[in-house]
């Protein structure tokens, strides 16, 4: 199949990069590994112009297209120019990161008929305290289209998932993000923190309010 990851800002990981980048490499890397075509847009930022338009990393082909790079329209410019681009390849899927990116899936419907809209919800964005209430609006908007507007929507935690079926009346399939370790490798190393296997919590994640931590 050929796969298009849209809405990420790009790889390879950089310090500015977040779980969602983290997310698509590791997805991306793996499906190629497995014979899919997979193309992941990035951002002019991620990518100079000196570096072409096309890269290949870990077996994904890497595409660069244009953003208005602002705060208000980065993302949203980038996501645009990026389905069309992607319709044009003549996708099998169309995978879009994230609420707000989804909010031109119409689009992709529209330019890439034959393609399968995929949304992973990842988070709850508008509840971000960096919003202001016009970005809290349109981000309402796209889990609205991430629900309606997709042959199918991950969420990546039950918590997304039981907030989708409460606030928007649809199911969503829960893929979570990480690994399950049914046998513990060992006690050696998380010993010296005074440890024992099945005997603690660990999250990794910002320290935020809306992660629930």
């Amino acid at each position: 199949m050929k796969i298009c990851f849209i809405g990420q800002k790009g790889l390879p990981l950089r310090d500015d990069s977040g779980g969602v980048e983290r997310h698509v490499e590791e997805l991306g890397a793996r499906l190629a590994a497995h014979g899919h075509e997979v193309i992941v847009y990035v951002r002019p930022r991620y990518m100079p112009a000196d570096a072409g338009v096309e890269r290949e990393y870990r077996g994904m082909t890497l595409v660069r297209t244009p953003s208005w790079n602002t705060r208000a329209t980065d993302t949203l410019t980038h996501v645009w120019s990026s389905v069309l681009d992607a319709a044009r390849r003549d996708p099998d899927i169309i995978h879009f990161q994230g609420v707000g990116p989804s909010t031109l899936a119409w689009l992709a419907r529209l330019v890439a008929p034959r393609a399968k809209i995929v949304v992973t919800f990842h988070s709850i964005d508008r509840l971000h305290q960096k919003w202001g209430s016009f970005a809290r609006a349109y981000l309402r908007l796209g889990e609205w289209t991430a629900l309606h507007s997709a042959d199918l929507t991950i969420a990546v935690s039950h918590g997304i998932q039981e907030y989708s079926r409460r606030t928007y009346g649809r199911d969503t399939l829960r893929i979570p993000n990480g690994a399950i370790i049914p046998t513990p490798p060992g006690s050696d190393f998380i010993g010296q923190w005074g440890l024992t296997p099945g005997g603690y919590i660990l999250t990794v994640a910002r320290l935020v309010r809306q992660k629930g931590i």
